[in-house]
């Protein structure tokens, strides 16, 4: 029997402690193996081994044992196995289990010493996941990083660090932090004996392995890994903040004028489309001769120009809805070279030279517009004294792709290479920031892109500029035919509900509808035109045109709410801003314009509904 100090030793022991024979029949286990597995006292007694280590492991028992047998001597380590026991929960616990035999009346009985390290693996898990959280930070920083001791010896750099300073890891490790600092640096705080967790920031100069000395702010914490405290210094490179805030200011200028642009733009709108409206109303009359008739045409252009000059500054400075249309090249640019010409200076000449072909590219006739308005301006102001500006239109055949290839050339002031390379940059621009906006040309960028246009910049100080743009050519051209008054006659007996805060806008809207045949009502803001739309019964209104911005009510909110009382209503929306809000899913229901309108696009639109 067991004497008194092995009793002790069962009972009280921090391990765990199983008896077992060959057969793997357990003859007993200590109260920590039971509290271990959670198994009720006396539970464990004469089952199978397997039971607690499954079958896998108990394979791998079974080999231990044959040592065990085998090499009475061999070295405890070769006794001794990690194994996974399964707790009466379900569990599954890391135990570390050493074998032993002991004869008995010649019986041999197997000890098994079990210490259940779960917590331990836990951690060491849990370790190691947070060295690979480390390490992902540490080499993924946007920053330069570096571990070292408290003497500054440097014991880790990430890739930044080799990159900014030009040293590899080994020359960094043969360094000290401080050694990167250039000499009598006097912002580098000389003590580094921090507590664990404790900060201090900075402000200081480092060098690179070339000498190159650049400003930083350096944040070094003691934090500790694994068990060892160290530092960890982040090396802030202020060039790419000094970067980084640039561009901060510039993408605020643009906000800026964004909102500017905003504020201004839908009122803006709404004046040129009464002029515009008007400029098409002269045409109509009839009795004008070729000179006045020349005036309404310059009138139209003009108002063409004012809106590519509004959505200039929207365009820039943050999405917009694309213009959709096609221009004839041939027919268009010769059209405006008198609205080209005012742009000019008295002593400077323009020519406009066009082949007599057909060449209709996937651009609306206010972006061919503004793109020839900003060039052609731009020409006049780098002209000196008397000079010439030729614009030409003309047809280019790349592998069997019909281009049109539109040319703005000048024999002004040039540009050197530093100036080239920058030109298409927003609100750059060396006019001075009383004359220039650096928008005109960035622009144009924004519209290349759109319709896949390239261009081809060339300049000579001292000889001119040429601006060569091509555009792959499409099939016909979709600008309305010119106006006649035969093209408004339109449908009879239907009610149109016209919606905008601005007097003259809806002047000119009940004007035309009027000549379409409709019987017109107005309402002066959103709120107003629902509560006309809820007074009558449904389907009274068969169609409703309405400004997006106004008091109480936007259009997109009237559109919606107009909708729940009458849901099969045509709606025209009329906007200088996005359609983003606009309801979706209303095929056929629902139409934009953007301001200012013509009117013939407003009538093809209206038609669209009726035909």
């Amino acid at each position: 029997m067991p004497g008194p100090l092995w009793r002790l030793t069962w009972t009280c022991s921090s391990d765990g402690m199983l008896l077992f024979l060959e057969d793997w029949t357990i003859l007993g286990v200590n109260p920590r193996i039971e509290e271990v597995l959670g198994y009720p006292p006396g539970t464990l007694t004469e089952r199978h081994l397997r039971d607690i280590f499954g079958e896998d492991h108990l394979q791998q028992i079974s080999h231990v044992v044959e040592q065990v047998l085998s090499s009475p001597d061999a070295p405890e380590s070769s006794k001794r196995l990690p194994v996974q026991a399964l707790h009466i929960s379900g569990e599954r616990r890391s135990l570390e289990l050493s074998i032993t035999h002991m004869p008995r009346d010649g019986v041999t009985i197997f000890v098994g010493l079990a210490r259940d390290v779960t917590e331990v693996e836990r951690t060491r898990a849990a370790l190691a996941q947070e060295q690979a959280r480390f390490n992902t930070f540490f080499q993924n920083s946007n920053d330069a990083l570096f571990v070292h001791d408290r003497e500054g010896r440097i014991l880790e750099a990430n890739r930044v660090a080799t990159n900014v300073f030009g040293y590899s890891l080994e020359e960094f490790r043969a360094r000290t932090i401080g050694s990167l600092h250039p000499p009598d640096c006097p912002t580098a705080p000389q003590n580094m004996d921090l507590s664990v967790g404790e900060t201090i920031v900075f402000d200081s100069m480092f060098a690179t392995k070339s000498g190159e000395v650049f400003p930083s702010r350096t944040r070094v914490q003691k934090v500790l890994l694994g068990t060892e405290p160290m530092n960890v210094s982040t090396v802030t490179d202020e060039r790419r903040a000094q970067v980084m805030r640039e561009q901060m200011v510039r993408a605020e200028k643009l906000e800026a004028v964004s909102r500017m642009a905003g504020a201004l733009a839908h009122d803006f709108n709404n004046l040129l489309m009464v002029a515009h409206a008007a400029s098409i109303e002269l045409t109509e009359l009839g009795g004008l001769d070729e000179e006045q008739r020349q005036i309404a045409t310059d009138i139209h252009h003009a108002t063409e120009q004012a809106s590519a000059l509004a959505s200039r500054l929207t365009g820039v400075a943050r999405s917009h809805q694309p213009l959709e249309g096609t221009t004839d090249l041939a027919l268009h640019v010769p059209s405006i070279s008198r609205m080209l010409n005012s742009l000019t200076r008295e002593e400077h000449q323009l020519t406009v030279d066009a082949e007599p072909t057909s060449l209709v590219v996937a651009l609306h006739e206010s972006q061919v517009t503004q793109i020839l308005t900003n060039l052609v301006a731009n020409a006049s102001h780098a002209i000196d004294g008397p000079g010439h500006i030729q614009v030409t239109v003309k047809r280019d055949d790349q592998g069997g792709e019909l281009c049109a290839v539109l040319t703005v050339a000048d024999d002004g002031c040039g540009m050197p290479p530093e100036v080239l390379a920058r030109i298409f940059e927003p609100l750059y621009t060396t006019k001075g920031a009383s004359v220039g906006t650096g928008l005109g040309l960035a622009s144009v960028q924004a519209i290349l892109e759109e319709r896949g246009g390239v261009v081809d910049v060339q300049s000579i100080p001292g000889e001119g500029t040429r601006f060569e743009f091509m555009f792959p050519t499409v099939g016909t051209c979709e600008s309305p035919p010119a106006p006649s008054p035969r093209q408004y006659a339109g449908p009879r007996s239907r009610r149109a509900l016209v919606v905008d805060d601005m007097p003259a806008v809806r002047d000119v809207l009940q004007r035309l509808l009027t000549r379409w045949g409709f019987e017109v009502t107005v309402a002066v803001d959103g709120q107003d035109a629902l509560e006309r739309v809820q007074a009558n019964h449904t389907g009274h209104f068969q169609l409703m045109i309405t400004d997006m911005m106004m008091p109480r009510r936007s259009g997109a909110e009237l559109t919606e709410a107009a909708w729940l009382h009458d849901d099969a209503m045509p709606v025209i929306v009329l906007t200088g801003f996005s359609t983003e809000f606009l309801p979706k899913g209303a095929p056929g229901k629902l139409t934009c314009i953007s301001k200012p309108v013509q009117p013939l696009r407003l009538k093809s639109a209206i038609d669209a509904f009726f035909h």
